[in-house]
């Protein structure tokens, strides 16, 4: 039976499945890829070691060994930076895991793909910051794909490799950068 979780983003039903349905869709997203299953199964546990700190200070002192080890191991030694408390549905898939930053404050839908060095959230305005992205279920992300501010990513979108998004993306969209240009070195 899926547990009510009190922090679900607004927009998100009141209840994700439990964690023994997380870490099954978790499994098979990543079962061939030993080094993305583990990024995927620390951070599993890190985010309910977190949501379990919440309950008491007794438990949240109980918890805090396992949320310092990952930030220490994953963020700071692995350069995947998934914070334990950002809202993931079930099914999340990492591929080349480093230089992944992803802001606590962004939404990813179920089935997600991040590849290496794709950059999720928030950008600093005069006024302040924008809130995160909302990225819908079965989203791609491209090696190097960047979205900011306060967008929608449609569900089945895929963001191309090294593509910036600023902007709302539809479902089933795939967002692309230009082509580049050959040019001929000796006459520039």
């Amino acid at each position: 039976m899926p547990k009510p979780r009190p922090d679900v983003a607004p927009g998100l039903p009141a209840v994700t499945p439990g964690i023994r349905e997380v870490l099954s869709a978790d499994f098979a997203a990543n079962r061939h890829d030993p080094k993305g299953l583990m990024l995927v199964m620390a951070f599993r546990l890190a985010a309910e070691a977190g949501w379990l700190g919440r309950l008491s200070p007794a438990i949240r002192l109980a918890m805090l060994p396992i949320l310092v080890t990952y930030r220490v191991l994953v963020a700071w030694v692995l350069g995947f930076e998934l914070p334990s408390g950002t809202t993931v549905g079930p099914g999340l898939r990492v591929r080349h895991g480093q230089g992944v930053v992803v802001n606590p404050g962004t939404v990813l839908g179920s089935n997600i793909m991040l590849r290496q060095g794709v950059t999720i959230g928030n950008i600093k305005r005069r006024r302040g910051l924008t809130p995160c992205p909302v990225v819908g279920d079965g989203v791609e992300f491209g090696a190097n794909a960047i979205v900011l501010g306060e967008v929608s990513i449609g569900a089945g979108a895929m963001i191309g490799a090294g593509c910036v998004v600023t902007t709302d993306v539809p479902a089933g969209a795939l967002v692309r950068p230009p082509r580049p240009e050959i040019v001929d070195r000796a006459k520039t």
